[in-house]
């Protein structure tokens, strides 16, 4: 739990510059961005901005820094027939805007977890962790044969 002038809130990721971190309203109304060390907030995203209705929905204390620049936000509700829904959203930090929503299949909002460096982790077979990435990794060289 991090503690500001306007309540509680709890903190979801740093950086990966460590310039900046990323917190969640204990009351899961909103997140925000904040300057590291000071602790200021550079700009904060209500769940409305994400086009949910507050009183349907809510922000998950899961998410975090995708890249430098881009950070992964959870939205989650229930639906009419008390179904549990989430949703991953991608923001732009350095403009505080939203990129667009974020598709992985995942049986639940905590499973994704971001890696600063453009990729992330899933449960896999067994529940050893997968990597994923957008962007295609550089393969790794063959292996000298014995």
């Amino acid at each position: 739990m991090y503690t500001t002038l306007n309540g509680v809130v709890c903190l979801i990721d740093l950086a990966p510059s460590g310039h900046q971190f990323m917190t969640i309203d204990h009351e899961q109304a909103d997140v925000a961005f904040h300057d590291h060390p000071k602790g200021d907030v550079l700009f904060s995203l209500p769940v409305d901005a994400f086009g949910y209705a507050p009183e349907d929905s809510f922000v998950e204390w899961s998410g975090g820094y995708l890249t430098e620049d881009t950070a992964v936000v959870v939205l989650g509700g229930e639906s009419e027939d008390e179904e549990e829904w989430f949703r991953y959203h991608l923001v732009d930090v350095r403009t505080g805007t939203l990129s667009s929503e974020f598709t992985v299949e995942v049986s639940n909002p905590y499973e994704l977890v971001p890696l600063g460096d453009g990729s992330w982790l899933t449960d896999g077979p067994g529940g050893h962790p997968v990597r994923w990435s957008r962007t295609p990794q550089p393969s790794a060289p063959p292996h000298p044969a014995d």
